[in-house]
């Protein structure tokens, strides 16, 4: 939630934007759920990658990997979706950069609390996201 609230404060480290109203209640502009879905984003993508990857370091990069793919997939649909609005409307390359160093925290923090066990809810849940924003992308006028 810092970085979010950073970053429509400020513009950085993500890119100019700011949030639209069908997200909910707000704390400094940033709607609460961003946060859940922060979490929620790293733990899935985590999951999904330790079902098969046991390297540590690797298993690291391929869930911020993952989350990447998801924000990818989300950033297109979410103005129309009134989530979210980037200045003149363009998704800057430096979103997608942030977003993974962000991810890359979030995903290590998750890993120094690693349990042995892999949450095979989680992993599904990857699959059921990443499905929906595609489905989205395809028929979201």
């Amino acid at each position: 939630m810092s970085v979010e609230i950073l970053g429509v404060a400020t513009g950085y480290p993500f890119g100019n934007y700011h949030y639209g109203d069908s997200l909910g209640s707000k704390i400094f502009d940033v709607p609460v759920i961003i946060g859940v879905n922060w979490f929620m984003s790293a733990y899935i993508s985590y999951h999904l990658a330790k079902s098969f990857i046991g390297n540590t370091y690797l298993r690291i990069l391929v869930s911020t990997l993952f989350m990447l793919i998801l924000d990818i997939l989300l950033e297109p649909i979410a103005p129309k979706l009134g989530y979210w609005y980037w200045e003149n409307g363009v998704i800057p390359t430096l979103n997608y950069v942030s977003w993974s160093l962000v991810g890359l925290a979030c995903v290590y923090i998750i890993d120094l609390n690693n349990q042995e066990t892999i949450n095979r809810s989680a992993r599904n849940l990857f699959f059921i996201q990443l499905i929906f924003f595609v489905l989205l992308n395809l028929f979201l006028e």
